[in-house]
């Protein structure tokens, strides 16, 4: 792991998508969450965002005994992407990292699932130039989205996921060190 690239001036300047996705995001959250004002359903998005934006960085910087090998963290409107080491073996599949969104893909009932801490976590393969990858042994023909249920279950099943798809397997081989870390995460704050 590279901490320092966690932290480059890239990482706390995030970049936009264009207008008009962002518009078409924004529309989706709209159309299933019709009785609140579109800029509530923004800013409770953009908060779960960055929520379990600060959360990944925490746990990559912060217990690198889980030899994660996450090389860098970026965010870019609303999602963010992850971006894997050279030695993980889904490299060899052109596999490159993972983008994550919360409301992504299945976004209803923003407004509770903001207040309880109920994510929905959108997670896509990436290539080495950020875009979708599909790749059926990984059961992704376009995106997974995770949840079980409180924040602190959701964590660690998304780091289980990223781990299978680093080591481009069908299960998780770290799944003790990622509860570890993840009740250590949470028992902090």
């Amino acid at each position: 792991m590279q901490e320092e690239n966690l932290f480059d001036d890239v990482f706390f300047t995030p970049e936009y998508f264009s207008q008009s996705q962002m518009d078409i995001y924004y529309l989706k959250i709209k159309k299933t969450n019709p009785n609140i004002e579109l800029r509530k359903s923004i800013e409770l998005s953009k908060d779960m965002l960055n929520i379990l934006h600060k959360i990944m960085c925490s746990a990559v910087v912060n217990f690198p005994q889980t030899e994660l090998a996450i090389e860098h963290i970026h965010w870019e409107g609303h999602a963010f992407k992850v971006r894997f080491e050279e030695k993980c073996q889904s490299k060899h599949h052109g596999i490159h990292g993972v983008s994550l969104s919360v409301n992504g893909f299945e976004n209803d009932d923003i407004v509770r699932r903001h207040r309880e801490l109920d994510y929905n976590v959108s997670f896509v393969l990436n290539d080495s130039d950020g875009k979708i990858v599909y790749d059926k042994k990984l059961g992704f023909n376009y995106s997974k989205v995770l949840n079980r249920g409180p924040l602190k279950d959701t964590m660690k099943l998304v780091f289980e996921e990223i781990d299978k798809v680093m080591n481009y397997r069908q299960d998780c081989i770290r799944e003790k060190e990622i509860s570890y870390m993840i009740d250590s995460l949470f028992s902090d704050n």
